[in-house]
């Protein structure tokens, strides 16, 4: 079930970030705001999993690992690049209001559909 959830997630913000930057954000907590939150939190919650998420191979068999080298290979590998899309960086906008597209960059999470499109991580 969180698989679709996260499919579900990274096609809505892929398609929702562009839109509030070019029309704006909403100012308030509306259900657009709130929507961002939850989905957000997802992808939270993915970036904590994944510490802990063995792989699998093209055979479709676990590759078992000890925990720490399990962690150190998402830190070493996909990690900045989760955190670096999770950060709310164009919060800087109240700053600087050109920095708001800065939101842009959560758009790239467009990069794990195939991912999350693939049969072995349905299955």
């Amino acid at each position: 079930m969180f698989h679709i959830t996260k499919i579900l997630s990274c096609l809505v913000t892929t398609l929702i970030y562009p839109y509030y930057t070019l029309n704006g954000y909403p100012e308030k907590l509306t259900n657009g705001l709130m929507l961002l939150f939850c989905l957000e939190g997802v992808f939270l919650i993915d970036i904590i999993t994944k510490f802990f998420l063995l792989e699998i191979n093209e055979a479709g068999k676990t590759i078992y690992k000890p925990l720490e080298q399990v962690a150190g290979d998402y830190i070493k590998g996909m990690f900045l690049f989760d955190l670096l899309t999770w950060l709310p960086l164009g919060m800087l906008q109240d700053y600087e209001p050109n920095l708001k597209i800065l939101w842009l960059i959560k758009s790239v999470r467009v990069v794990y559909l195939k991912q999350y499109m693939s049969m072995r991580f349905l299955v």
